[in-house]
């Protein structure tokens, strides 16, 4: 008996330490077992699918429903299956995506609770390979569009939720990034809102015949460049808002299907899609019915409305634009051409900007609804006009391109051309007993001076033009030839002497179709000479333009009855110097009025004139020629 105890404990201790042993090297195999990949396929999943997240409802039994697909490696419990409802609509559901590590990790298939995009759904879930991260993004239609080529910069963007008018272009564009290197090829399928005409696209795109379907092929290089790049692809289209629009909501939405390399993952589906969408808005078209009302032209300071203009003239276009409409117009652009060779931008008050090359205005406002504002530049006429010609300029008042009122309107001012057309003479005109300092008769004209004689320089300016002439300026020295033998007396309201310079100058306004004369008197000096040519050279000067003016007179010492004389023998055989008048007399010339005057001429150059009194028909010259003369009663010089 005892025997047969201790056999039984001897095999219980053996027992006990084999027990131990074996969990001794269980323990030990654990902590050095080096860690190895599952067998499984990269793409199954690492965890249970959350039956629930996927929009499921875990249901006893190992099928399904009608309507309804299992959803495979779901976390429902033992002898459960996932069922979800079998998808029918007509459009992919959208689906969120982030770059996937090297092995796909299923997720949940939708945003919310509706059903998944494919059936049966794919071993392991979805592992999308193309995919719009922005959804679906619109930008404006702006000028330099040309097909397949669009201003997509952000600030042309219009976001999500904003509103378009009937008649408005604008870009539909979707931004795709590769998240498989296992991807064939994809095609964008963008099935149009019904209330848009399509326009046209990037050259990957066409629109179907027959439908308002739009396909757009991405191949394997556009998928390869985009992967290589590590910026996403993009595809646009440009569409148009129906005339006939009705207000609302304007949703789109485009998927994208990409085919995976055959053979490639036997796990995926061998198809992946994914939601490109947008919402917008219809907004009744707003009746902005942009106008420019009046456009006039001012004065430079903007002070006094004008109807002509001259040359290098600088002065103000006021425009009036107004929105009679009933609905804001937040853009709103002004342009005018200027006239080519007459006209050149000076500056602008409303931040209007000037284009060399093209010769245009632009001016950006924005007009509340009724409201009118006053768009203003400074602009000016060049130096080669024509008197009586006409400039016109005509300004446009409009929306940006886009919008289907954007003919908007125009308004004209036409400006006359008024130049001045200037000519000038200088003529010396014989001392008035009525002239006064600042007033003369201007009633005599001469040729000839003697020595201490007072005359008068008249320079006559008339303006056969349609224009005023403002500002003439008229420069006369007393510098030119025998002028030393001139001495300023006096000259009109109009004229200042500077003696220093020996110059007059004056200052002229002259009318349309009217004439002036500015004047002045001079002396002859008691040392001139008999012969003498004495030449005044005067220059009358007007908006860069110069008309010289002069005369030339002959100093005669030897004078006649009532001419002026120092001595008797500047005064004519038979006449004696009045010391008292200081004018030549005998007995029956004792006045201006009783002196009988002959002119005489010889040949065509010659010409002299003596006076005596009675009448002769003939007179001996001190040369010894005989002149013809005519007896002629008039004052003398």
């Amino acid at each position: 008996m005892r025997n047969r105890r201790n056999t039984i404990a001897i095999i219980l201790l053996l027992a006990i330490l084999l027990l131990g042993g074996v969990t001794v090297f269980v323990a030990y195999r654990i902590s050095t077992q080096v860690a190895v990949a599952p067998t499984a396929p990269v793409s199954e999943p690492a965890a249970a699918i959350s039956c629930t997240t996927s929009g499921g409802v875990c249901r006893a039994g190992t099928t399904c429903p009608t309507g309804q697909s299992k959803l495979t490696g779901a976390d429902c419990a033992v002898g459960q299956s996932c069922c979800i409802p079998q998808w029918t609509g007509s459009e992919a559901c959208k689906m969120t995506f982030n770059v996937l590590p090297p092995a796909c990790t299923p997720r949940p298939l939708c945003l919310d609770t509706t059903p998944p995009c494919l059936s049966p759904v794919p071993a392991g879930g979805y592992c999308p390979a193309l995919v719009c991260p922005e959804g679906k993004t619109v930008y404006k239609d702006v000028a330099g569009n040309t097909p397949g080529s669009y201003n997509m910069d952000a600030v042309n963007r219009i976001a999500n939720g904003s509103s378009v008018v009937p008649g408005q272009t604008f870009i539909y564009a979707i931004e795709y990034n590769s998240e498989s290197g296992t991807v064939e090829s994809a095609v964008i399928d963008d099935l149009l809102n019904s209330k848009l005409d399509f326009v046209d696209s990037t050259p990957e795109c066409a629109k179907q015949t027959g439908s308002n379907r739009v396909l757009c092929n991405i191949t394997k290089n556009h998928i390869t460049a985009v992967q290589t790049a590590g910026t996403p692809g993009k595809v646009a289209i440009r569409v148009k808002v129906k005339e006939n629009a009705t207000p609302g909501t304007l949703p789109n939405a485009a998927t994208i299907s990409s085919t995976y390399i055959a053979g490639a993952d036997a796990s995926r589906s061998n198809t992946s899609k994914s939601l490109c969408d947008n919402t917008l808005n219809i907004s009744i078209a707003p009746t902005v019915a942009v106008a420019c009302k009046s456009k006039v032209a001012l004065n430079s300071a903007g002070t006094t409305m004008i109807n002509t203009v001259g040359e290098n003239e600088t002065f103000l276009y006021s425009l009036d634009v107004s929105n009679t409409g009933n609905a804001a117009a937040s853009e709103v652009v002004v342009t005018d051409t200027l006239a080519a060779g007459k006209l050149v931008f000076v500056d602008s008050d409303s931040g209007c900007t000037y284009s060399e090359s093209t010769r245009v205005v632009t001016c950006n406002t924005s007009l509340n609804a009724g409201e009118t504002k006053k768009i203003t530049f400074r602009v000016k006429t060049s130096a080669d006009l024509t008197d009586g010609e006409t400039i016109s300029n005509t300004a446009s008042a409009k929306l940006p391109i886009t919008s289907s009122t954007a003919a908007g309107s125009e308004c004209t001012k036409a400006l006359k051309v008024a130049l001045p057309i200037l000519a000038a003479t200088k003529e010396a005109y014989k001392d008035n007993t009525n002239n006064t300092p600042g007033n003369y008769e201007l009633t005599e004209a001469i040729t000839t001076v003697a020595k201490n004689q007072t005359f008068t320089y008249a320079i006559a300016i008339t303006n056969s033009g349609t224009g005023t002439a403002s500002g003439i300026i008229i420069n006369d020295p007393l510098t030119g030839q025998n002028q030393d033998q001139l001495a300023f007396v006096d000259s009109d309201i109009k004229c200042d002497w500077t003696a220093a310079e020996k110059l007059i100058r004056c200052a002229a306004d002259i009318q349309p179709g009217a004439s002036g004369n500015v004047a002045f008197r001079v002396k002859v000096a008691d040392t001139a000479v008999n012969g003498q040519v004495i030449q005044n050279a005067g220059v009358v000067s007007h908006q860069g333009t110069d008309i010289n003016v002069s005369k030339s007179l002959t100093v005669s010492t030897v004078v006649a009855c009532n001419s002026t004389c120092t001595t008797n023998a500047e005064c004519e055989s038979g006449f004696t110097c009045d010391t008292t008048a200081s004018k030549c007399r005998n007995s029956q010339c004792t006045t201006e009025e009783s002196c009988v005057t002959y002119s005489c001429t010889y040949g065509p150059t010659y010409s002299c004139t003596y006076s005596s009194n009675g009448d002769r028909s003939s007179h001996s010259c001190s040369h010894g020629r005989t002149y013809s003369c005519t007896c002629n009663r008039r004052s003398t010089t």
